[in-house]
Order: C-alpha cells, then structure tokens, then sequence
C-alpha cells in the first residue's frame, strides 16, 4: 500500500517548511501535531471506530495510525472509505 500523504499542491519550499515544523504532542486532544498533520494514534481499531472517527473529526484530525485492526462484519478497506479524506496507517502497511 502507498500511502500519499503529501498533497501535489505544495512545492518545494512548502516541503522545506513541513522538515522544519515543530511536532507538537499532546496539546488540545491530539496526539501528534505535525505542520498540517494531526494524527491519532491508537494500539487498536475495533467496534469502536465509529466514536473514534467522531472524535477525529471533532478535533480536526487527518490521520489514523494503529497498531491493528480487529472488528467483525466490516474489513480496515471498507473502513477507509468510510474515515475518507482521513487516512489510516497500520504497523502492517510500513512493515
């Protein structure tokens, strides 16, 4: 899987910024705070991603990184669509 996190809208320089940017952990409810990137991180994804995609979405979060993903009746595929624009990243995908 490719994960695309950088827009073709930015050039170089916007790129040059993103290196510089100060990471920010923990401040208003998010996890890790990186230029235009809010990631969640959270060990598993299960039954309860539909709370945690309000929650995200409350806090302007535009990524999901997770350790796994556990539910039954639904795949992490289907759970993408649903979580889009946000992107999920698992442990398996940059293994």
């Amino acid at each position: 899987m490719t994960v695309h996190i950088w827009n073709d809208q930015y050039n170089n320089e916007d790129w040059s910024k993103l290196i510089e940017s100060k990471i920010v952990f923990e401040e208003n409810g998010i996890d890790v705070s990186w230029s235009y990137l809010n990631i969640e991180i959270k060990p598993k994804l299960s039954h309860d991603y539909p709370a945690i995609l309000r929650q995200m979405k409350t806090q302007n979060c535009n990524v999901l990184f997770i350790g796994g993903f556990e539910a039954e009746g639904i795949t992490i595929e289907q759970v993408r669509k649903m979580y889009h624009p946000i992107i999920i990243i698992t442990i398996d995908d940059i293994n």
